[in-house]
C-alpha cells in the first residue's frame, strides 16, 4: 500500500490529507485528474471553489476508490505527492480522455463531486443567493435538466446546460478537452511576444497581467487560490 499526500500549491487548509491505496503514484495522479475534469465539466456557483480541494478529493477517492482517507495536524512520512494545481497542468490539459475513461470512469461520480460542492454551499448559505445556489445543486444532483435560461456557466465560459446521470450510468468524460489560457484581447502570438519580452525584462507581467484575464482554466477559489489553473480573475 501507498501512502499518497494530496495537496494544493494555494490551499489555505492547516490540516494534512492523504490516502492510503493500492494505486500506483502513477494511477492515483491519473483518477485525480479524471475527478477534476468531471468538475470542471459543472457548472460555477459563488459560494463553491471552482476547483477540487485536497479534502474533497481525498474523500471522493476514499468513498469511490477504496482509498483510506488520512487527515492529520501532524507531519507524517509518504511515499509520494499530488499537488492538485501542477496536476491539473500536467495530467488534466491535454489529457487523453479516453484512456482515463477506460481505466477509472465509474457511475455515481458526477453526484459524489455535487456532493462536495453541497457541503460548501451550505456552509456558506449566509444569504437568500447563497440558498438559492443550496437549491440548484440539489436540483442539478437529482438528474434534473438544467435549462440554458438559469445563465450556469463553466469555467470555460461555456453555458452549462443538461443534467447528470444519477443511474448505472458510467460517468464519462466528454470528448472537449479543458481549453488552455486564451487571452481576451490579445492573440496567443501577441501574448507570446509580450511574454519573451518580460523575460527580457523590458515589461513586466505586473503591466501586461491587468489588461486581460484568462479563461479556460478554473479561478481564485474560497479555500485554495488560485485554482487549479492560472487564472488570476475569475471565469
Amino acid at each position: 500500500m501507498n501512502k499518497i499526500r494530496i495537496t494544493h500549491r494555494y490551499t489555505r487548509n492547516f490540516s494534512i490529507f492523504g490516502v492510503e491505496t493500492a494505486y500506483s503514484f502513477s494511477e492515483l495522479n491519473q483518477v485525480c485528474s479524471y475527478l477534476q475534469d468531471l468538475r470542471y465539466g459543472l457548472p460555477l456557483f459563488r459560494t463553491v471553489d471552482e476547483d477540487l480541494g485536497e479534502e474533497e478529493v481525498v474523500n471522493l477517492l476514499s468513498q469511490l476508490y477504496s482509498c483510506q482517507k488520512i487527515v492529520s495536524d501532524e507531519p507524517l512520512i509518504w511515499d509520494g505527492e499530488i499537488d492538485l494545481y501542477d496536476n491539473w497542468h500536467i495530467h488534466v490539459v491535454g489529457k487523453e480522455r479516453q484512456e482515463l475513461n477506460r481505466k477509472y470512469a465509474k457511475p455515481g461520480v458526477r453526484v459524489a463531486i455535487i456532493e462536495q460542492m453541497l457541503i460548501q454551499a451550505r456552509e456558506n448559505a449566509v444569504d437568500e443567493e447563497g440558498k438559492e445556489i443550496v437549491a440548484q445543486l440539489k436540483y442539478l444532483k437529482s438528474g434534473q435538466f438544467v435549462p440554458i435560461e438559469w445563465g450556469l456557466k463553466i469555467c470555460s465560459g461555456d453555458i452549462y446546460e443538461g443534467s447528470i446521470s444519477t443511474g448505472e450510468k458510467i460517468d464519462v468524460l466528454e470528448s472537449k478537452e479543458p481549453e488552455r489560457k486564451k487571452l481576451l484581447g490579445f492573440s496567443d502570438r501577441v501574448y507570446g511576444v509580450l511574454v519573451i519580452l518580460a523575460i527580457a525584462g523590458h515589461v513586466t507581467m505586473d503591466l501586461i497581467i491587468p489588461h486581460f484575464f484568462i479563461i479556460g482554466e478554473p479561478a481564485p477559489s474560497l479555500n485554495h487560490s488560485p485554482c487549479p489553473g492560472a487564472g488570476f480573475l475569475s471565469c
